[in-house]
Parts: structure tokens; sequence; C-alpha cells
């Protein structure tokens, strides 16, 4: 039987991470990378049998291939604390390891994103897959700052079902988010010597949000996708006008 390593990367997840947790029991080792959470995420996941290691956070691409090289086994399965497997997929995963021949490197796993409370299935997150399940062995991560991904020797499959990603319950938290991406990635983009204009600032809003808003149809999803999309656009112009703000400083 082939094992699976679940990973999770946190910080302050105490609310979200038992949930998680609940539906990882099945696999092999559970292993918790956090960044120093000052709640109860830690004793939560050591309660829970999890291996629990501290890494001070630089960024996403260097957290989770941290995190997968802690992994006894090859196969990871990679997830987040506000993201539950469904029954399905757990079934799915349980009959997978049981097969003998797993001729990809890594497996997409299909998302539905709730937002507010509700699933999304607009906004592009109809469709919207990840890859989750990979042979740390042929697969390394990019050193992204946000946005990560993964570079993988071989092919990529995709499972049939789904994971469940609670993402955003409330307004304040995808404002909390937006602020936090757009520094790490200002930050990220300046160290490399990347720069900007205001023509580029102000162009961010009106096209990220037709974009997501008409393109993608976030007209659909009623107030929910208005202001997903208004703060996608949102989004784009502060990542711009933060590495604006990191360039003007270092002249």
């Amino acid at each position: 039987m082939t094992k699976i390593s679940a990973c999770i990367i946190t910080l302050n997840e105490e609310h979200t991470i038992p949930s998680c947790l609940e539906r990882l029991k099945w696999c092999d080792e559970i292993i918790v990378i956090d960044s120093g959470s000052t709640d109860k995420t830690v004793s939560i996941c050591e309660a829970q049998g999890c291996k629990v290691i501290y890494r001070k956070f630089d960024n996403y691409g260097k957290q989770r291939q941290f995190a997968m090289d802690q992994a006894q086994n090859d196969w990871v399965l990679s997830v987040d604390a506000d993201e539950h497997l469904s029954d399905e997929l757990i079934e799915e995963l349980k009959a997978w390891q049981k097969t003998e021949q797993h001729p990809h490197a890594a497996y997409d796993i299909r998302f539905t994103t709730y937002y507010s409370g509700k699933p999304l299935r607009s906004c592009g997150m109809k469709h919207e897959k990840h890859i989750r399940l990979y042979r740390r062995s042929m697969v390394s991560y990019a050193a992204a700052a946000v946005h990560e991904y993964l570079e993988i020797k071989g092919t990529v499959g995709i499972l049939q079902h789904r994971i469940y990603h609670y993402t955003y319950t409330g307004l304040w938290e995808h404002i909390h988010k937006l602020n936090q991406y757009t520094e790490i990635w200002s930050e990220d983009r300046a160290k490399r010597g990347k720069r900007t204009c205001v023509f580029k600032i102000l162009i961010q809003f009106p096209f990220k949000f037709l974009q997501c808003y008409i393109l993608r149809m976030g007209f659909t999803s009623g107030y929910r996708g208005f202001m997903f999309s208004f703060i996608h656009g949102v989004y784009g112009t502060m990542q711009y006008a933060k590495l604006y703000q990191k360039q003007k400083l270092v002249r």
C-alpha cells in the first residue's frame, strides 16, 4: 500500500485546523510547519499526534518546500488549514493507495471555494483545481513569494473528487489577507529589482475588476461576486502601489 504524508503550513489557525485534521486521520503521518502561532494551533495539532515543527516564514514556496522535505514518505498531500477533504475524496485516495501503479508524478484536485459561507461558482472559481498530491522525489517548489507553484518531472493526472476551501469568511478577513499577500509580493519584487510606474498602478483596478466581474461572470453571484471582484481589483492596485512605494524608498 502506498503511504501518504499530509503537510500543512500554519499560523494562528485554531478555528479551522481541527476540522482539517479530522479529515486527515487516515494519512500515514501529518506534518505541520508553524511559523509562530500565538493561539492554540500548535497544542491542537500536537494533541492530534501531528509532527509540529517551527520555521520562521519567509515565503510560501520555501515554506512548502521545507514541509515536503520533512515527510517520511515519497507521496505528499499538501493541504491548507482552511481546506477540508470531501468524504468522496477521502475514499478515492484510500482506493488510490491500494493500487500498485501510479503513472503520474502529481495529481490535480478539484476545488469548491466557499466565500462568505457559500460556494462561489463564478469569478474564475467554478473550474478551480490545484496540484496537491505529488511524489516529492519528482517535484520541487519554485521559491515564489506568493502563488507558489511546483516544478514537476513527469506527468500530472487529476482526481475526481473535491477539496472544500473555506476561504474569506468575511470582508475583514479578505482585506487582511489582501494586505498580507500584497506586502509579501511587493517586497519580493523590490528585492529582485523590479520596478513599476504610476500608469501601471492606475490601470490595475479597472482591468482586474472587469476581468473578474464581467469576463469571469462575477455578476452571476450577486453581492458576493461583486465584492470578490472589487477586492480583486484592489489587490492588483495594492500590489503595484506598494512596489512603487518601495522603489521610491531605495532611490
